[in-house]
Formats: C-alpha cells, sequence, structure tokens
C-alpha cells in the first residue's frame, strides 16, 4: 500500500502530519523513479497525501481561530496554551509549504495558499502589527517558505528563553524604523537580502534537526 498512516506512538496533529508527509514522500519518490513519468494515478497518489495532511493541519488552525474568538485572549498571550498554538501555527506553516514539493493540482496549491493565508491572519492576532519585517522586506511575502521558517524558529526556540525573547522584541523594535528610513536604499537592500538568506541556511538545521 503506497499511502502509509500514523506510526505508532505518534499522537499529536502536527507530528503525526509530518511524519505522514515524510513517509509517503520517500514511497511516492520510489514510484516516481520506477515509472519515470508522471501520469493522472500518480498524481492523484500525490494528491491523495497532500489532502490528508491538509485535513490533519485543520485540527491546530481551527484551535488557533477558535481561542483568538476569547474576548480575554490577549490577556493570556504569554500563557504556555497560547504559546503552544503559536508554535503549533509555525509548524503547519511549514508542513503547509512541504506540500507545494508534491505533484499536485492548482487547485491543491490554491487550498494550500488560502490556509497559509489564514494561518498569518491569526498569528497577526497574537501580537498585531508585527512581523518578520526585515525577512517579509527580502522575500517580498510573509507566506515565503524562507519566512516561515524564520517564524518556526521564533516560537520554536527563541520564544522559550529569556533572551530569545528579548531578541524578538528587540528584532520587532528596529525592524520597522530601519525599513522606513533605508527600505528604499539598493546597498541595504542588497545587505539585508545577504544577511537573512545566511540566516535562513543556519535556522534550517536548527527547525529540523
Amino acid at each position: 500500500m503506497l499511502i502509509s498512516g500514523l506510526k505508532e506512538g505518534s499522537t499529536l496533529p502536527i507530528p503525526f502530519a509530518i511524519d505522514f508527509l515524510n513517509r509517503n514522500k520517500e514511497r511516492l519518490n520510489k514510484l516516481k523513479l520506477k515509472i519515470r513519468t508522471i501520469d493522472n494515478s500518480f498524481v492523484e497518489l500525490s494528491e491523495g497525501v497532500a489532502f490528508a495532511v491538509i485535513g490533519i493541519i485543520n485540527f491546530p488552525v481551527n484551535n488557533g481561530k477558535m481561542m483568538t474568538f476569547a474576548s480575554d485572549f490577549r490577556k493570556h498571550l504569554n500563557d504556555p496554551d497560547v504559546q503552544k498554538i503559536k508554535k503549533d501555527l509555525s509548524e503547519s506553516a511549514w508542513v503547509l509549504t512541504s506540500l507545494k514539493q508534491l505533484e499536485i493540482s492548482n487547485d491543491i496549491r490554491s487550498q494550500i495558499s488560502n490556509l497559509l493565508y489564514t494561518i498569518s491572519q491569526i498569528e497577526k492576532k497574537f501580537k498585531p502589527a508585527v512581523g518578520c519585517f526585515i525577512a517579509t522586506y527580502v522575500y517580498e511575502s510573509y507566506n515565503s517558505p524562507e519566512v516561515i521558517e524564520l517564524r518556526l524558529f521564533r516560537d520554536k526556540f527563541l520564544s522559550n528563553s529569556r533572551i530569545g525573547r528579548f531578541i524578538i522584541d528587540s528584532y520587532y523594535g528596529i525592524s520597522p524604523i530601519l525599513i522606513h528610513k533605508y527600505g528604499h536604499n539598493r546597498l541595504f537592500k542588497t545587505l539585508s537580502r545577504t544577511l537573512v538568506y545566511r540566516a535562513v541556511k543556519v535556522i534550517q538545521l536548527f527547525n529540523h534537526r
């Protein structure tokens, strides 16, 4: 059977989705080498994997959406449960970008983009008017794979320590000022791009080890 389910012991939605995707992506790659051509049957199998992952990811996304509906939501931003939701949303976004590597239709790619947009809107409610300013400036999209990697690193590692939270707050404080003052400067954009590219390469090693 090509499409493989959950490994015994994996019960949480996001580890389930990552495990499911990785195992079936490996099977799809092996099948691709055998058939040496992409036909409708292969695309249907790839889309079956994508549909399953999207269905799983909907759970943490809906949890995040429901949490932000609470009237006293902003009073509890530092609660462990809220921080866990933030991390789940970052990981969900990363899983969804990984789906784009599959052979899938434009319709499913559109569904993935819509879900990524929903995640970004929920995330912004955790700290309004805040984002990966310099990273978004460099990649020109809040939902680019690289910006998602940075958000994942923020929520998975930096937010767990006092120093990390200080770095986050400092970044959010300085970034808008720099973009406003130097955003149209070609040298600033080149330097920003170089530094962010290098940071993403290092951060990817932390995120997926």
